[in-house]
């Protein structure tokens, strides 16, 4: 069938014959106007939210009312920042559900500094480019001036704006966190500066009220990647991950903060909720290193049901890493399981783990035979000589245990996540090939890298965020090198990309005599000049009171500190 110059063609394949008719006439395509492309439509249509310049107007069956006049460049209520005066553009607001309140959080960038950088790759004069960010704005750690964060929840009915009352810390953050399906609550979340304390708030819509519903600390830092809530119940309770007991948990509070009961337990990590099924009262979720034996950066599946004790049921028994995908209903799931010494394996299983059926494996027939050789995963000891690290190895497809190698440490300390490989790749992230041109190439998490081994691990770095996993990759490979005499210690190259292009120049100088060849690429070899989030979580800030005034101080040890320390060959890309 082939619709053509406002004729259908078809052709019926059993006769051969092609049928022609007329289709009907359509009305040309009208684009709105732009007014209407910026606006934000309540869920029922009738009323539209939008900015004109940088203040938020509303409109209603046509009827126009502005609602703001304080907005200013870098401190709008559109959703871009500059924003011409006289241009009307989509608002940073968001409904409420299907009612008519609004909520607005702005950011109010005005005074922070830039990061300019010059770009001379074109030939001729080199002209500045004012962030690499995008914007005008760029926060460093120690930066006197940051974003200030300010809530505001539009009554379109009343046509009212108000500014709700979240000053607690100097220059906290405020993150939406969710609004009740019965449109009365907005519960938000303000974190210290520090990151080491926050509070869950609920904001009364009609009134603009706060109140805490909870209060939490966690010393040295929070994990802003596994920190989480869900609203369960009709929006009765919430279910909390925490890390007070030294690892990641989930717990179980009424709407109003009151704790019921902590629903997993033990020196292992609960990560994410894949499904709260609320008929059964029962929770299904990703966790980490709660089997013995199991490499603890292995994802597993897990269920557990809210009533007072329940226990925590492995769904997914093979010692693998498992990638989970539920059915609508929540009663089946798919689990795609491998390992980088595994190959892929697909099953289906109902909620309660049962097998049902064995869907398929992978073929590595045709992979084998071009030579391929699978990874060989290592365990060895951190420097300390206690904590277990996981590692992967690769070897040339032609390898020959008489010989010696080279050995290359591919490396990204985190702190928020390690680049270790867990699930079946044939490439490695590339150190499969790297290591066919005649090397040993090996990839080790370091302390301080990932946040599912507990607040212990992961923190590991914190107030050192220069030198903190380079003991233990050395420790490593000298390890591995008793262990194994086809590693030549006597070259030993190391690699990686940003944290990782960081953390090779820093080991290159900071044992010249043991690394001899580094890459590293768009490495922050100066985290004063990084990110504030990256500087201040993961490395830390201090606050102070300066002649009254409250001040925030950050000094992170750089790279040009060490570079009278290079005997090697540094590459920096």
């Amino acid at each position: 069938m082939l619709d053509i110059d406002g004729k259908r063609i078809r052709y019926d394949l059993a006769t051969k014959k092609c049928q022609e008719e007329q289709l009907p006439k359509r009305e040309p395509y009208k684009a709105p106007d732009r007014r209407q492309q910026m606006m934000k439509y309540s869920k029922d249509s009738t009323i539209a939210a939008y900015c004109l310049g940088h203040d938020l107007y509303i409109d209603r069956q046509g009827k126009t009312t502005r609602l703001t006049s304080d907005g200013c460049d870098l401190y709008s209520y559109s959703d871009d920042a500059h924003n011409r005066e006289d241009n009307i553009f989509t608002t940073k607001g968001a409904w409420v559900g299907d009612s008519h309140f609004l909520y607005v959080l702005r950011d109010d960038r005005r005074g922070m500094g830039t990061l300019p950088t010059v770009s001379s790759v074109n030939g001729g004069h080199p002209r500045l480019v004012t962030s690499l960010t995008g914007g005008d704005d760029f926060a460093m750690p120690g930066d006197k001036h940051v974003a200030q964060y300010e809530l505001t929840i539009v009554d379109a009915d009343k046509a009212t704006a108000k500014k709700v009352q979240l000053a607690k810390w100097k220059d906290q953050k405020i993150k939406i966190l969710y609004s009740t399906k019965d449109n009365r609550h907005l519960y938000v979340q303000r974190t210290r500066r520090t990151c080491d304390e926050l509070d869950v708030c609920r904001i009364d819509l009609g009134t603009g009220n706060v109140s805490v519903v909870l209060h939490e600390e966690c010393k040295p830092y929070f994990s802003d990647r596994l920190q989480s809530i869900m609203f369960i119940n009709d929006d009765r309770q919430f279910i909390w991950w925490s890390e007070r007991t030294g690892y990641g948990h989930f717990y179980l509070y009424n709407a109003d903060g009151q704790l019921v009961r902590q629903l997993t337990e033990g020196e292992w990590v609960a990560e994410r909720i894949v499904r709260f099924d609320e008929k059964r009262q029962e929770l299904f979720f990703i966790g980490h290193g709660k089997e013995t034996g199991v490499n603890p950066y292995f994802s597993s599946f897990y269920s557990t049901r809210l009533a007072h004790g329940s226990k925590t049921k492995l769904l997914t028994p093979e010692n693998a890493d498992h990638n989970i995908t539920l059915s609508p209903s929540g009663r089946y799931f798919v689990d795609n399981y491998s390992r980088v010494d595994l190959a892929p394996a697909s099953v289906l299983r109902d909620s309660e783990g049962r097998l049902i059926s064995h869907l398929a494996d992978a073929d590595l027939t045709r992979l084998y035979a071009m030579g391929w050789k699978m990874p060989e995963p290592f365990t060895v000891k951190a420097a300390d000589g206690e904590t277990d690290l996981y590692g992967v190895m690769w070897k040339p497809h032609d390898f020959d245990p008489s010989r010696r190698y080279p050995i290359i440490s591919y490396v990204y300390p985190g702190p928020q996540h390690e680049a270790l490989p867990t699930a079946f790749s044939t490439t490695g992230d590339h150190n499969c090939a790297l290591a066919q041109l005649g090397f040993i190439v090996i990839n080790i998490g370091h302390r301080g890298g990932s946040p599912m081994r507990g607040l212990k691990y992961r923190t590991y770095g914190y107030g050192n965020l220069r030198d903190y996993p380079l003991a233990d990759d050395k420790h490593a490979i000298e390890q591995l090198a008793e262990r194994h005499k086809f590693i030549d210690l006597s070259r030993v190259g190391i690699f990686g990309h940003s944290g990782g292009g960081f953390m090779s120049a820093t080991a290159l100088m900071t044992y010249p005599d043991f690394y001899k060849v580094a890459v590293a690429s768009s490495g922050n070899h100066d985290n004063n000049m990084f990110h504030l989030e990256w500087g201040e979580t993961f490395h830390g800030v201090k606050q102070e009171v300066v002649r009254g005034d409250t001040v925030f101080k950050c000094k992170i040890p750089t790279n040009l500190e060490l570079a009278k320390n290079l005997k090697g060959h540094l590459l920096l890309v």
